[in-house]
C-alpha cells in the first residue's frame, strides 16, 4: 500500500502564508457591513434634506377678496391671494388701524402625503401685532385639503401706513417651510366712521377654487 507522506513544516507554513495573503486581499476589496449601512443612511439623509414644502403640500389662493377702498367695500375688489411672477403673493388691501376684519379663504392648502400632516403658521415681526395667531395650527389628513383664515388684531395705537412682510408656514416641526410676500395697508380712520369691507362681498360670478372646500 502507498503511504501518504505528510507535508513538510515549511511546506505547510507557505501554504497558510499564501492563504491568509489571499484572504487578506479579499477582505480589503469586499465592503465591509458597517460602510454599507453608513452610506445607506447617508443616501437617507440626503433625500430627506433635498424634499421642500411643494413636494408635500400644495399652497394655492382661495377665492376671498379685499380692496383698497374702506368707504366702499364693493368697489375695484381684488383677491388677496395672488400668483405674481410666478410666487404666491398676499395683498389684504386697505383698512382702518383698529379694523378687526375676517379674512376667510385666503389661501388652500393641501396635504399630498400619506399622513397626517400639522401645519403651523406665524407672521414676522413686522406684522405679528396686525393679525391675530391664536389659532395658528392645524392638522390636515392625507391627501385633504383645508382653508387657512386671517383676522385682523384691533388694535388701540395707529399704526397707519403700508406694512410689508412675510408669512411663514411650516410643517414636521419646521422642518419644510415656505415664505409668502406679505403686504397691507392701514388707514387712520376710525372704524366707527368708515365701514369695512364685509366678508360676504364675493361677486357671484366668481368660481371657488375648491369644489369640496372644508
Amino acid at each position: 500500500m502507498h503511504k501518504v507522506q505528510s507535508m513538510h513544516p515549511l511546506s505547510r507554513l507557505l501554504v497558510a502564508g499564501i492563504i491568509l495573503f489571499f484572504s487578506f486581499i479579499l477582505c480589503y476589496e469586499l465592503p465591509y457591513t458597517e460602510s454599507y449601512f453608513y452610506t445607506s443612511i447617508a443616501t437617507k439623509s440626503i433625500n430627506i434634506c433635498t424634499t421642500s414644502f411643494n413636494n408635500n403640500f400644495s399652497l394655492s389662493p382661495g377665492d376671498c377678496l379685499t380692496n383698497n377702498s374702506p368707504n366702499d367695500p364693493t368697489e375695484n375688489t381684488f383677491l388677496i391671494a395672488q400668483i405674481i411672477d410666478n410666487r404666491l403673493r398676499l395683498d389684504f388691501g386697505t383698512y382702518p388701524f383698529n379694523n378687526s376684519r375676517k379674512f376667510n379663504n385666503v389661501l388652500v392648502i393641501e396635504n399630498l402625503t400619506n399622513k397626517n400632516q400639522e401645519i403651523n403658521w406665524h407672521f414676522c415681526p413686522k406684522l405679528s401685532g396686525l393679525f391675530e395667531t391664536r389659532n395658528n395650527s392645524f392638522t390636515i389628513s392625507p391627501y385633504s385639503h383645508r382653508q387657512m383664515d386671517f383676522k385682523l388684531e384691533r388694535t388701540k395705537s395707529s399704526r397707519s401706513g403700508t406694512h410689508t412682510g412675510t408669512l411663514y408656514i411650516s410643517a414636521l416641526n419646521g422642518f419644510l417651510s415656505m415664505e409668502v410676500p406679505v403686504v397691507i395697508r392701514l388707514s387712520e380712520t376710525s372704524e366707527t366712521s368708515t365701514p369695512s369691507a364685509e366678508e360676504d362681498t364675493v361677486p357671484d360670478q366668481l368660481t371657488p377654487i375648491n369644489d369640496n372646500p372644508i
